[in-house]
């Protein structure tokens, strides 16, 4: 109850205006840019309330293992973190549309850590689903979405929370927040999870978070 109760104080504090982020953009078209604005949208939207869930119960445990105070309170501002960035309204996106290096290896996208809030996508982010198109215990919402991949990143950088990548992909962070809580903590990707997690348990009146940043019953 403490969850849906501060839940759905923070949405009502920080969604109802939900003005059209300002977003810069760099060699992307406009199908890009408009699929980007989109998850930018639902990051914001996710952000808060992955920041006002965290909590003793089975999803925080899930991405971030045996729940202490202490953990909880820096995943807490680590989320806090992410969504003022998202505030700030000074993301740079840039989409790596020239076969450049940065995007071998299955890389969705990257940032430098110390240059917020540039965010650099690869063309494999465009094929990522993205938020309720899939049931989140899908196969194909394994690596996440683009709206979790926003959080990620933005996560990384020093300004933000810091984040590092100790582990990629659900099934194997869920495992690794079993065995090590004080490494996940600091991991960019099981933000990205709690944060998509969250984004679908249902609040009162059985209404559930879409990308809007309306609630949908």
């Amino acid at each position: 109850m403490r969850f849906v109760l501060a839940c759905v104080a923070v949405l009502a504090t920080l969604l109802p205006a939900a003005p059209a982020r300002a977003l810069d953009f760099e060699t992307c078209t406009k199908v890009e840019m408009e699929r980007i604005h989109a998850a930018v949208d639902g990051a914001l939207t996710m952000s808060a309330a992955a920041a006002a869930a965290v909590g003793d119960d089975e999803t925080y445990g899930r991405w971030f293992g045996r729940y202490s105070a202490r953990n909880a309170e820096e995943v807490r501002n680590s989320l806090k973190a992410v969504h003022d960035a998202l505030l700030r309204d000074e993301l740079y996106l840039i989409c790596m549309n020239d076969g450049f290096d940065g995007c071998k290896d299955g890389t969705y996208a990257y940032v430098y850590r110390d240059e917020p809030y540039r965010i650099y996508l690869c063309p494999s982010f465009h094929f990522l689903p993205g938020m309720f198109e899939y049931d989140n215990t899908a196969d194909e919402m394994e690596n996440g979405t683009r709206e979790g991949t926003i959080i990620h990143e933005l996560s990384h950088f020093e300004a933000v929370a810091g984040t590092d990548d100790n582990c990629y992909a659900r099934s194997v962070c869920s495992s690794e927040a079993r065995r090590q809580p004080g490494l996940v903590i600091r991991n960019a990707d099981s933000f990205q999870y709690y944060a998509e997690d969250i984004a679908v348990l249902p609040v009162p009146g059985g209404a559930i978070l879409i990308r809007t940043g309306r609630l949908r019953r």
